[in-house]
């Protein structure tokens, strides 16, 4: 018997913690040059989705007074990518990492 967190709860899970705020903090700043998912992850989801976002949310909502693209207010930027781009990127990739690829592939 094995037990694991339903599929989408890892996704969201995986998004919060590796994607949607900054890992390495400077004072009050994001340090992204040293933050692995973004230079790996986070400027490639941006790069193939922020226009689409874009035309479809508005620019607005990638400002401060939005949490640039966060549900709520964490430590981020607007250069980080948002929850719609990530699953447009990952439906549209299929690209799998141990964060939230299924549970099954890693049994």
């Amino acid at each position: 018997l094995i037990v694991v967190r339903h599929p989408f709860e890892r996704l969201v899970s995986a998004f919060r913690d590796k994607l949607e705020r900054c890992q390495f903090v400077v004072g009050d700043n994001c340090d992204l040059e040293r933050d692995k998912y973004f230079n790996g992850f986070r400027k490639e989801i941006v790069k193939l989705t922020r226009k689409a976002y874009l035309e479809k949310f508005g620019e607005d909502t990638l400002n401060k007074s939005f949490n640039f693209g966060a549900p709520y207010p964490v430590k981020r930027t607007s250069l980080m990518p948002t929850w719609w781009e990530f699953i447009q990127w990952l439906l549209a990739h299929k690209v799998y990492e141990l964060h939230w690829m299924p549970a099954s592939s890693v049994c």
